[in-house]
C-alpha cells in the first residue's frame, strides 16, 4: 500500500533518525531509481536528474530527526521530488533570463563603443579632408557647417557676395567628398545605424 507507511518503512525512518546508515542506504536503495527516472522525464538530463536525486537523500539524511511522514516514504519522496524538479526549472528560468539581460547589455555596450569608435575614426577621415580646403574656403566652410550661419551672414562678416559663399560651400564639399570617398559612405551608414 503506497499512502500509509509499511512496518518496514517505520523500522527504517526509525533507525534513520538515530543515524543508521545502513536504513539510510536501504532507502536509497529502495526509492532511488523511481527517482531518478522521474526527473530525467521531466528535466531530460541524466546527470541534472542524478544531482536532483542526490539532493533528496542528502536532504533526507541532514532532517532525518527532524522528518514527520505521515503517509508512505514512496509518497513523500516522490512529492520532495516534485519540488526539486520545480525549483530547478524555476532556477533555470532565472538564470535564462539573467543570461539574455547579460547578453543584451554586452550587446548595447558593444555597439555604443562600435559607435564611438566609429565616430572617432569619422571626425578624424573629415579632420583630414578638411585640411585639403583652401584657407578662405576652409573657413567659409567653417562657419557655415560648424558655426551655422547663413550665407548673407558669412557674406557680411567677410565682405564678399552671398555667390562666392556659395562657390565656397560647393568647392568644400566637392573637396570633401572626393576625399573622403566611400570609406565615408561606410562609416556614415554604420555611424547612423541606417
Amino acid at each position: 500500500m503506497k499512502n500509509l507507511l509499511t512496518w518496514t518503512e517505520k523500522r527504517w525512518l526509525k533507525d534513520l533518525a538515530s543515524g543508521d546508515e545502513a536504513a539510510f542506504n536501504k532507502i536509497y536503495d529502495h526509492h532511488w531509481e523511481q527517482l531518478f527516472f522521474s526527473a530525467y522525464k521531466r528535466i531530460g538530463s541524466k546527470a541534472i536528474a542524478e544531482e536532483l536525486v542526490q539532493d533528496i537523500f542528502l536532504d533526507l539524511w541532514t532532517k532525518r530527526k527532524k522528518i514527520k511522514i505521515k503517509t508512505s516514504l514512496h509518497s513523500y519522496l516522490a512529492g520532495a521530488m516534485k519540488n526539486k524538479i520545480l525549483d530547478y526549472i524555476r532556477h533555470e528560468k532565472v538564470k535564462e533570463k539573467y543570461i539574455l539581460s547579460i547578453t543584451y547589455l554586452n550587446y548595447e555596450e558593444e555597439n555604443k563603443a562600435l559607435a564611438h569608435l566609429y565616430s572617432n575614426d569619422l571626425e578624424e577621415q573629415i579632420k583630414t579632408a578638411e585640411s585639403y580646403l583652401p584657407p578662405r574656403c576652409y573657413t567659409i566652410y567653417q562657419l557655415s557647417r560648424k558655426h551655422h550661419f547663413s550665407n548673407r551672414e558669412i557674406a557680411d562678416q567677410l565682405n564678399i557676395s552671398t555667390k562666392t559663399v556659395e562657390n565656397q560651400i560647393t568647392k568644400a564639399l566637392r573637396t570633401l567628398r572626393m576625399h573622403l570617398g566611400k570609406v565615408s559612405i561606410f562609416l556614415l551608414l554604420a555611424f547612423t545605424g541606417m
